[in-house]
């Protein structure tokens, strides 16, 4: 029987991912070919993710490791990229609150950035859902298996009463492996029809 149902936030709950227009902004504004800026982000936005490093810190790394000064300066602001483009899935979240309805507790785990994660606090994105498992707090990130164990141990549910549901499938292996049931999401209306499959709707 499901007790907790967790879900991942970007393009789950929130509509769209952002990383594509950052990349897009930094190919323009520093004039570079867009896989040497895919490869370079990715490799120091892991340590952003996690909370290590400040955002001063990862443009400073970023800069340098692209060649470039360190203390070049930029008009780019991942907080104000994410809240320009992203939005609220409602379907989703007409979802999450029929399941709240229902009875069943609801968290989230997720990968984010300290300053998208307190902005999706000030907007009220977390109300209803706890607890919520960021990366920025624990210092873990999807798909390492202690995010995950960390999720279960706030929540003191056996993992085959969780349900977690994420937008991509290397996230969920974990989450399988610890004997959660899963959810691969598409759609809204295919997660609607997953969720009536499993009884939970």
């Amino acid at each position: 029987m499901i007790n907790y149902i967790f879900f991942d936030r970007g393009e789950v709950l929130t509509t769209i991912g952002t990383k594509n227009i950052i990349i897009k902004r930094i190919m323009d504004e520093f004039n570079l070919d867009r896989q040497i800026v895919l490869d370079t982000f990715d490799s120091h936005t892991q340590n952003l993710d996690r909370g290590v490093i400040t955002e001063a810190e990862f443009w400073s790394n970023f800069l340098e490791d692209l060649g470039l000064d360190p203390k070049t300066p930029h008009n780019i602001d991942l907080c104000e990229i994410y809240r320009i483009n992203t939005k609220i899935n409602s379907s989703t979240f007409e979802i999450a609150e029929e399941l709240r309805n229902k009875g069943y507790r609801m968290g989230i785990i997720t990968n984010t950035i300290l300053s998208i994660h307190e902005y999706n606090q000030i907007i009220g994105l977390y109300n209803g859902f706890n607890p919520v498992v960021a990366s920025c707090d624990v210092k873990y990130m999807k798909p390492e298996i202690q995010i995950y164990q960390l999720a279960l141990e706030k929540v003191k549910q056996d993992p085959k009463h969780c349900l977690f549901i994420d937008d991509k499938e290397k996230f969920l292996e974990p989450a399988s492996s610890l004997g959660m049931k899963t959810i691969h999401y598409t759609s809204s209306s295919r997660l609607e029809k997953e969720l009536r499959a499993l009884k939970v709707l």
